[in-house]
């Protein structure tokens, strides 16, 4: 009974490195030279400045529709790339 749990723990262990590791390595491959994270007072101030951003909401349509940054659409994370593939590389985008 032992081995079994023994052997549950380093499976699960093993899992866990695994997803973790996935995890990272997606978030690193999402960000390039002409992207950046920005805070959101950091947008606000570009806003005011007038320069012209999309912002997009990326969490689920449920959520978006309790509540959403004003003039912001919604577009699931799940679609993005079917939704921007056409669109200009001059267009300046804020995901949130």
């Amino acid at each position: 009974m032992k081995s079994k749990f023994r052997t549950l723990n380093i499976l699960l262990a093993l899992m866990a490195l695994l997803f973790w590791t996935a995890s990272s390595y997606a978030a690193d491959t999402v960000a390039n030279e002409k992207s950046q994270r920005i805070k959101a007072e950091e947008l606000k101030a570009l806003i005011d400045k007038g320069e012209t951003f999309l912002i997009v909401d990326v969490r689920t349509t449920d959520e978006f529709m309790k509540k959403h940054v004003t003039g912001a659409i919604s577009v699931p994370l799940s679609q993005i790339e079917d939704k921007f593939a056409g669109l200009s590389t001059e267009t300046k985008i804020a995901f949130y």
